[in-house]
């Protein structure tokens, strides 16, 4: 009312990200500024008790980026060459990451015989790409592939593990009947089959069905090759845990205005704007207003929502800050 809003509509992000796809069910990987979520989605409904967290994000992997610069001896001063107005040493290896960093195929660990370290790695033949910024050229090694491994092999810290925790926890939630056959596509049942296998087969059905539909968003999830190492990685996993690999799939970022980065969310609250359901079913056409003043009031839409099943004390990040 205090901004002359015809319509106000909510939504969270992660179901905008699937809408984008044309997708209500998926799991949702958003690579925030300080922090990247992986948000399980079944039919619109946020399944909160499986998102899983990961302490990694665009800040942390320009900042490690800076750093192997430094080892690399590479200055990332910024000169008038490099055009535009002075910026911080960290900004120009941001933009370096941004137009030079990508995804190896395969885990860099498989070319230095299984153990992992930055010697190892840079003792490898070169392996060189240049980036240009102004009418500087810088070129860069296999430290531009180091960000995006942070991301898939860090142990105990890595998007693929969380994917995968993501969904075991679903199947936690859907053994003990809380997810609900409304919100689950649901497998083939035989009707003569026990309740122990038609369960089995429900959630061997949602787990592919899941982790067929991964879709990326966030500023570092446009990284080249990050879809595919992760699909890659993902499905390795998965198949070391009896399912196929082939049903894995990750839908890419949707890139959007140069200036703004990702464009996936934006996609999808176009696409939800243009269902003809959408003013009937989604906007709050007479909101309320409560509390003390419009900044801190919050809009009733006269349905009785479980307001506590929203808990955001944990998230202290900006989860849909690019980098």
């Amino acid at each position: 009312q205090e901004f002359l809003l015809k319509q106000l509509c909510v939504v969270d992000s992660a179901s905008l990200c699937l809408f984008a796809r044309n997708l209500t069910s998926g799991i949702v990987i958003n690579i925030g500024f300080g922090t990247s979520f992986v948000v399980p989605v079944l039919r619109g409904h946020v399944i909160r008790s499986a998102v899983q967290t990961v302490r990694v994000g665009g800040a942390q992997l320009t900042q490690f980026f800076s750093e192997l610069l430094s080892m690399r001896g590479i200055d990332a001063e910024w000169t008038p060459e490099m055009g535009g107005e002075r910026i911080a040493d960290i900004t120009v290896a941001r933009n370096l990451k941004e137009r030079g960093c990508e995804a190896y195929p395969t885990p860099l660990s498989e070319l230095t015989g299984g153990s992992f370290s930055l010697a190892s790695v840079f003792a490898l033949d070169p392996n060189p790409k240049t980036v240009t910024l102004g009418t500087v050229n810088i070129e860069l090694g296999w430290e531009r592939f180091l960000p995006a491994e942070l991301m898939m092999s860090q142990p105990g810290a890595s998007i693929p593990e969380a994917v995968m925790a993501a969904v075991d926890q679903m199947a936690v939630l859907e053994s003990a009947g809380e997810l609900g056959e409304d919100l689950t596509d649901g497998a083939r049942i035989d009707g003569r089959a026990d309740r122990r296998g038609r369960v089995a087969r429900r959630i061997e059905s949602l787990r592919e069905a899941m982790l067929g539909r991964i879709v990326m968003s966030g500023g570092s999830s446009s990284m080249q090759g990050l879809p595919e190492r992760l699909q890659l990685d993902v499905g390795t996993r998965f198949e070391e845990a009896g399912g196929r690999r082939d049903t894995v799939h990750v839908y890419p970022a949707i890139r959007g205005d140069p200036t703004r980065g990702d464009g996936t969310t934006w996609a999808g609250a176009a696409v939800l704007a243009g269902t003809s359901t959408f003013a009937k079913h989604w906007c709050v056409h007479e909101p309320t207003m409560s509390g003390p003043s419009p900044l801190w009031g919050y809009y009733d839409d006269g349905h009785d929502d479980d307001d506590e099943a929203y808990d955001d004390d944990d998230d202290d990040d900006d989860d849909d800050d690019d980098d």
